[in-house]
């Protein structure tokens, strides 16, 4: 797993600071259709930081890892979650009908028509 870019926002509240990082991951996708290398694929991770006094009293991190192939896809989810300051308790609920969607990205016909495009 590779971190291709990190969202971060920190808010307070009362004495309490919430730090919020929402990564865009790339790792590879395992396949029989793709070989034994797999094809690139990326994902998004999200955590949260509990903080008081300086100290980290609560973490919390979940993980999609095989949103898309196409990282400007998924570029644009971590920006949705970064938007509206979603944790890492309800990214998978926020997130489960774009991957739905996506995962026809995976598909040959679409690998093979985007990898046309570039």
């Amino acid at each position: 797993m590779y971190i291709m870019d990190t969202l971060s926002k920190s808010l307070k509240d009362d004495d309490v600071e919430r730090r919020y990082e929402y990564r865009v991951i790339r790792s590879s996708f395992k396949s029989n259709n793709y070989g034994e290398e797999g094809i690139q694929s990326y994902g998004i991770e999200v955590e949260r930081k509990d903080l008081q006094g300086g100290k980290v009293f609560n973490l919390e991190r979940d993980i999609i890892k095989n949103v898309s192939p196409q990282i400007h896809k998924v570029q644009s989810l971590a920006k949705l979650l970064y938007d509206n300051v979603v944790s890492p308790i309800n990214c998978v609920e926020v997130l489960g009908e774009y991957v739905d969607q996506y995962i026809s990205d995976f598909s040959s016909d679409k690998l093979q028509e985007a990898s046309y495009k570039l």
